[in-house]
């Protein structure tokens, strides 16, 4: 689990655990007790962080129903290592809602934009999945954080297939002279990187009638090696035909048409 949770916080970059902000001399017994819920998240003991976070008086702060969302999406990612589905389905509703109430209080929180839009995928309800993942381009444009103005990329899905666990990332921009709209990062079983899979986008191949192609990045010896695919799309190809390629990939293998070497400085 230790793995799973590292490999999550790494690719959702900065996982704030919001804390208590009220400051006063007074010991406050709900303090106390989410303190001590930290604790036991810190622990990974999301059940009973969860127990403690809803004995809380004051459970409509904001504080208390992020994290509430945190532990039940994170017990989601536990069920799904468990390949129950049932129950990571029921986790992820429950993160859902948490953090649905957490964006009426504040709709201008990167990570909880984030969660809901990581949410959506794992439910498969990715219906106007634009509309979240443009709210979170635009609070990162208009942020000074430089933990967030420094992202290049924002995790979409995560998911186990076989031996490997995929994180799968978003870029914040998709134009320009070359970029990747999706990156299908692929680590062992270990949490050790293997490579990417990417859906890449250039002016040369947007100049031939095609607006992607399927690459992959692979890191060796202070080396980046890129392989361009055979596999070419005209227009943006749909989320589960790219998670198809990518399982073709790990299993088979895909058609290379050009292999890059680069090194890395």
């Amino acid at each position: 689990m230790k793995k799973l949770v590292l490999i999550f916080l790494i690719c959702f970059c900065v996982f704030n655990i919001y804390s208590q902000t009220a400051q006063t001399n007074v010991i406050d017994p709900n303090e106390t007790i989410f303190n001590r819920a930290m604790e036991y998240m810190d622990e990974d003991n999301f059940e009973r962080a969860i127990e403690l976070l809803n004995s809380i008086t004051d459970s409509e702060r904001f504080s208390v129903l992020y994290n509430l969302g945190v532990c039940h999406f994170m017990m989601g990612l536990t069920y799904d290592e468990k390949q129950d589905a049932n129950n990571a389905i029921a986790s992820f509703t429950e993160a859902r809602r948490y953090f649905e109430a957490c964006d009426k209080i504040d709709s201008g929180e990167f990570y909880v934009i984030n969660c809901l839009i990581r949410i959506r995928y794992k439910l498969g309800e990715l219906k106007d999945i634009d509309e979240l993942t443009n709210r979170l381009r635009r609070i990162r444009t208009a942020s000074t954080d430089p933990r967030l103005t420094r992202l290049q990329r924002f995790t979409i899905d995560s998911f186990f297939f076989k031996d490997f666990y995929i994180v799968v990332q978003e870029s914040f921009v998709l134009s320009g002279t070359l970029y990747y709209h999706w990156v299908f990062n692929i680590y062992d079983s270990e949490g050790d990187f293997i490579k990417s899979v990417n859906l890449e986008s250039s002016a040369g191949l947007r100049s031939l009638g095609f607006d992607y192609v399927v690459g992959t990045d692979q890191y060796e010896n202070n080396r980046r090696i890129h392989q361009t695919t055979t596999v070419m799309f005209r227009t943006l190809p749909d989320y589960e035909t790219m998670k198809n390629i990518l399982i073709e990939e790990i299993e088979n293998g895909l058609e290379v048409g050009a292999t890059g070497v680069y090194p890395i400085r």
